[in-house]
């Protein structure tokens, strides 16, 4: 008798600890939810998204670089060659 009703008590710890862990769950799980539209930082890392920033953009290297003079006439811009020798 007294190993059954020590069984009981297990059974009863473990259920209640089942419970408030189950309950911890719930409430961990609602917590993310409030968050859930700002998922993408913690689900990408800073340089995946860069280089995927890269590889869909267009390298302005590759672009012309005109100006309207004065004249009317297109001369080089020399402001973005400047810019792209110091930053690119």
């Amino acid at each position: 008798m007294p190993e059954i009703k020590d069984q009981f008590l297990i059974f009863g710890a473990t259920n209640n600890v089942s419970k408030q862990f189950q309950e911890i769950l719930d409430a961990t799980n609602q917590f993310l939810a409030t968050y859930s539209d700002k998922s993408f930082l913690w689900e990408k890392t800073l340089e995946e998204d860069f280089e995927a920033f890269l590889d869909t953009g267009v390298d302005p290297r590759e672009q012309k670089h005109v100006k309207i003079n004065e004249d009317g006439e297109e001369e080089e811009d020399e402001t973005f060659k400047w810019m792209s020798e110091k930053i690119l």
